[in-house]
């Protein structure tokens, strides 16, 4: 079950995490979106003969805490802990009831031996002390005046006065008693928030969806009928949050935690692998920092694109000059003229709008990028975050580069990919980068650049050309 349950986890967190990497449009988070939650609520042990007993009555305490962090709009992960009660019911031994049965044969007199005595066999055992197995007896019912009672069976007219008891098994193996104990469960716990995955992450969700999966230590203190016990736990769930600020929310979230078979200290004749403990818990929850960056849409250009801008600007307006000089005189052709004018004005006012965004942008000096000397081409390919797909804005700035190396037959281009720090961790950014660069030279070479007329080379984040974090998501040109 433990080979299941892993692969099944792989396969889910693989396919959730392909997904949010081949997301295009998207923001940036930022650095600081830490996060922390406090809550509680009930808890359920899903162990050997649970389930025979009264279930409602088995319902517990549980308390949870958690710190995590969001890397990307998609991916986070935090640590974990719960504390809490556990109680399970397990049937007392066949050897027990049978001195019961002789000792007070007036209450077994005409009744069905199944209705409270095991089918020839104990199901399981304690392990009462490490390296010794006993019998599942509580253990308070060994010690001082419980012993005497156990013994003589004085003072005990009913079944109800055994110690601990807790009803008969739903499943005719006689009564049985409550096994009280706390517990404590640490994880480390991946995270994905589905909200922004299918529905995108340009603004806050009033709601958000996000499953987990993680793997830690599992701790059972001392009860009244096991001995502490330290062991592994694997852990699946999901938080349902409801945001009713940017930084604080509500959640619901129910989790099952699966440990190991000897968990509650009583080891199954049955053949059991696992038991389950459940958690359905409810509580609040607050972000630092949360921030929203949008980046789709254009992150900004260099001066020396704005002044290729301006540049094509002028050049549009004297075409319309021009075109209107050509339609004098001309009624047919000036119809004709008159819809091409129309569509050149609708340019220049869109390039105008344009520029004056650029210019209520936060000034910058321009790229920084020591080692590289040559003349850098005006055109700069920019990318979406954690893309290296070329957008259809930046269309025209390859047709530039190319027109470029068609014009002068004896140059070359260096082709250099950048990516942020902010996208990911460094590795991850230094394969981005690269895959950037030769996208954009792979481009070129299929419009008819020889291959041996690019240089192509990548930085990752190592270098930031640029002071703003978002234009470093760039492809530059430098003429050699």
């Amino acid at each position: 079950m433990k080979k299941k349950f892993s692969f099944i986890c792989v396969v889910v967190l693989a396919t959730l995490f392909g997904s949010a990497y081949a997301q295009e449009d998207c923001v940036s988070l930022g650095r600081n979106n830490w996060f922390i939650s406090l809550g509680g609520g009930g808890s359920l042990l899903m162990a050997e003969q649970d389930r025979e007993g009264d279930i409602p009555k088995e319902i517990r305490y549980t308390g949870e805490i958690s710190i995590g962090k969001w890397f990307t709009p998609f991916f986070g992960a935090r640590i974990a802990g719960n504390y809490g009660a556990l109680r399970g019911f397990n049937t007392y031994p066949e050897s027990i009831m049978d001195m019961w049965r002789k000792a007070h044969p007036e209450q077994t007199a005409g009744v069905d031996y199944q209705k409270w005595l095991f089918d020839g066999t104990d199901r399981g055992k304690f392990k009462l002390l490490p390296g010794q197995d006993d019998v599942a007896i509580p253990k308070g019912a060994w010690t001082g005046t419980e012993w005497a009672r156990w013994r003589d069976w004085k003072g005990m007219a009913t079944i109800e006065d055994l110690p601990y008891y807790a009803g008969y098994s739903s499943k005719n193996y006689g009564p049985g008693f409550w096994q009280d104990f706390k517990y404590a469960f640490g994880t480390i716990d991946l995270m994905m928030n589905l909200s922004n995955l299918f529905t995108g992450c340009q603004k806050m969700h009033r709601f958000d969806i996000m499953p987990f999966l993680g793997i830690g230590i599992a701790y059972a203190f001392e009860g009244n009928a096991n001995y502490s016990n330290l062991t592994y736990v694997w852990k699946l769930g999901s938080r349902f949050a409801y945001n009713f600020t940017p930084h604080w929310a509500l959640y619901f979230e129910p989790q099952l935690g699966i440990v190991d078979e000897e968990f509650d200290g009583f080891y199954s004749l049955e053949s059991r692998s696992e038991e389950l403990v459940a958690h359905a818990t409810i509580g609040i929850q607050y972000t630092f920092n949360r921030k929203y960056i949008s980046c789709g849409g254009g992150a900004g250009l260099t001066p020396a694109e704005k002044e290729y801008l301006i540049n094509k600007i002028n050049e549009n307006r004297a075409l319309i000059d021009e075109n209107r000089d050509l339609i004098e005189g001309q009624q047919t052709i000036q119809e004709r003229q008159q819809a091409l004018l129309r569509d050149l004005d609708d340019r220049v006012d869109d390039h105008e709008k344009r520029i004056k965004t650029l210019e209520d942008q936060p000034k910058y000096n321009g790229p920084r990028i020591p080692g590289i000397e040559g003349d850098y081409l005006p055109e700069f390919v920019r990318f979406d975050l954690d893309s290296y797909k070329i957008r259809k804005s930046e269309q025209p700035k390859i047709d530039e580069a190319i027109r470029y190396l068609n014009e002068h037959p004896k140059s070359k281009l260096l082709v250099v990919g950048y990516a942020d720090v902010q996208t990911a961790y460094p590795a991850y950014n230094m394969k981005l980068s690269e895959k950037r660069a030769k996208a954009v030279a792979a481009q070129m070479v299929a419009r008819g650049i020889s291959a041996n007329r690019l240089i192509i080379e990548w930085k990752g984040d190592t270098e930031q050309p640029y002071e703003v974090n978002e234009w470093n998501r760039v492809v530059i040109f430098v003429a050699r």
